[in-house]
């Protein structure tokens, strides 16, 4: 898997020469990795709960890796393990629902896959103060020890703002999308204001 060379023939394809790019979790490490390969690209970046490639997580987290791992191939099994970490724990509802749903079905693609390697590429733990373009990083109060330790270290970007949402964890996106909108919004309009 390629996912920053992906990104880079996807933009090309739309004729996109400057992007913002928005991630959460995996998806805000890909833009942060894809940053750093292609600088010019980027005029900012908004990183929701993301990942860090190079950052070693916790024995905890291993572990509960592993337990998901073992699950296989019950693929309910797998999401109540990882829906029982309090950081990915949401309340039954709709929102949940569509979780379980989102789940359910990037674990049943991964079973089409033919490898899980991904194209190595040096890892952006030690460079984040190699990043030029503006930074938005948004986090739940309720995260967990890894991710609020991921964004400390996102503080090494120059030009970076973290906003932590009151009450929101890792599913932060399905659980408070007027948040997560209205702090996108109001950035971006400083963003293009500072542009002009």
């Amino acid at each position: 898997m390629d996912h920053v060379g992906d990104l880079r023939q996807l933009l090309a394809e739309l004729n996109i020469d400057e992007a913002v790019l928005i991630g959460h979790s995996l998806g805000g490490q890909i833009a942060v990795d894809f940053s750093l390969t292609y600088p010019s690209i980027v005029s900012k970046l908004v990183l929701i709960a993301p990942g860090l490639s190079g950052y070693q997580f916790s024995p905890e987290y291993a572990e509960l890796e592993k337990q998901a791992a073992k699950a296989l191939p019950d693929v309910n099994k797998m999401i109540d393990l990882t829906l029982s970490e309090p950081s990915w724990s949401i309340p039954p509802g709709e929102a949940y629902d569509l979780l379980r749903e989102m789940m359910r079905h990037n674990i049943q693609k991964t079973f089409e896959w033919k490898t899980y390697e991904t194209v190595s590429l040096p890892p952006a733990l030690g460079r984040l103060d190699e990043i030029q373009a503006e930074a938005l990083l948004l986090i739940g109060e309720n995260e967990s020890k890894d991710l609020f330790r991921i964004a400390e270290l996102y503080n090494q970007i120059p030009k970076i703002k973290v906003v932590r949402i009151p009450g929101a964890n890792h599913i932060i996106t399905l659980t408070h999308p007027d948040d997560i909108c209205e702090h996108i919004l109001h950035d971006l309009s400083l963003h293009k204001q500072e542009g002009q």
